[in-house]
């Protein structure tokens, strides 16, 4: 999620700059951010954290799967030695987690896209630099 998602949206504002279209927006007196980087990111702030409650539920199922099915124990065993081990604070540190990652991911490729040159060139540069480390990254 984290490389195609920021490698995409780099891209896509790297392209955007590098063909005149975020000049365009700021002449015509709309914000880049406010009308680009807003609904990206609020989409992010959606997808990532449902991706992530429907991890969470594929592998209780394939928890209760491999123990009901393949070692042959009941289900009311799973039950209860899933409410043993698994807090609603486990769920919820994973659902703040894809929170954080998704703004994350968001800002950091909609900044890579945004900074680029206005050449074709600075476009795969950029788009790359949105996926990759960020501890290393290159201005386009």
């Amino acid at each position: 999620v984290v490389a195609r998602s920021a490698a995409a949206i780099a891209g896509e504002f790297a392209s955007m700059a590098a063909n005149g279209e975020i000049d365009a927006l700021r002449v015509m007196g709309l914000d880049p951010v406010k009308y680009l980087v807003v609904p990206k990111l609020a989409a992010l702030l959606i997808a990532l954290p449902t991706l992530t409650a429907i991890a969470i539920m594929l592998a209780v199922i394939g928890g209760w799967l491999g123990m009901s099915v393949i070692l042959g124990y009941n289900t009311g065993l799973f039950l209860e030695y899933m409410h043993e081990s698994l807090a609603a604070r486990d769920v919820g540190v994973g659902l703040a987690k894809s929170v954080l990652f998704a703004s994350i991911i968001g800002i950091v490729a909609a900044d890579e896209g945004l900074r680029v040159e206005r050449r074709v060139s600075a476009i795969g540069a950029a788009a790359g630099a949105g996926a990759a480390d960020p501890g290393n990254r290159r201005r386009a």
